[in-house]
């Protein structure tokens, strides 16, 4: 009886020792595994003219200049069409950000993923306060650089685009 439980213990020991002894992960193996690689050829330029379209967008903000903000925005209707944003669809957005109206507009992010899938993140804050207040003073708003046909555009992600059930991006954080 001890014996079994002797060559019981050692089975159960070398076990574990070799599946202890795995190969570790490198940092590499980490980032293929983890992180999103982008799906499209990104240039300097590119990303330079996106910038610009974004802070130009935000400058309209700052200056209380909704409609010409709005009037930068068009509406992706499907992967490869951009359209003028609809009479409509410029109205409850200019509703929108004339509701959450801010005295401070930020850039937070750009994040690039595919050419119809790309979003940019700013954050606005709606009043000073003090140091002790514990109300939110900031929202986080989203517009969406598409490239289409070489062309950079600002489109707003919502749900009338969304073909993938993820609120106008896969982009994930």
């Amino acid at each position: 009886m001890k014996k079994n439980l002797f060559y019981a213990l050692v089975f159960v020991l070398l076990v574990g020792m070799v599946s202890s002894c795995k190969k570790k992960k490198t940092v590499d193996e980490y980032r293929e595994e983890y992180l999103t690689v982008p799906e499209m050829q990104l240039s300097q330029a590119d990303s330079t003219e996106v910038r610009a379209m974004v802070d130009n967008y935000l400058q309209c903000l700052r200056n209380h200049q909704f409609e010409d903000a709005v009037d930068m925005l068009y509406y992706q209707s499907g992967v490869n069409t951009i359209i003028p944003m609809p009479k409509e669809l410029k109205a409850s957005q200019l509703s929108m950000i004339k509701r959450f109206r801010g005295i401070k507009y930020e850039l937070q992010s750009i994040t690039y993923s595919k050419d119809y899938d790309n979003l940019a993140c700013y954050l606005v804050t709606m009043f000073e306060k003090e140091k002790n207040d514990p109300r939110p003073n900031t929202a986080q708003f989203f517009i969406k650089p598409v490239r289409v046909d070489g062309k950079w555009y600002l489109t707003s992600p919502d749900f009338r685009t969304d073909r993938l059930g993820t609120h106008g991006s896969q982009i994930t954080n």
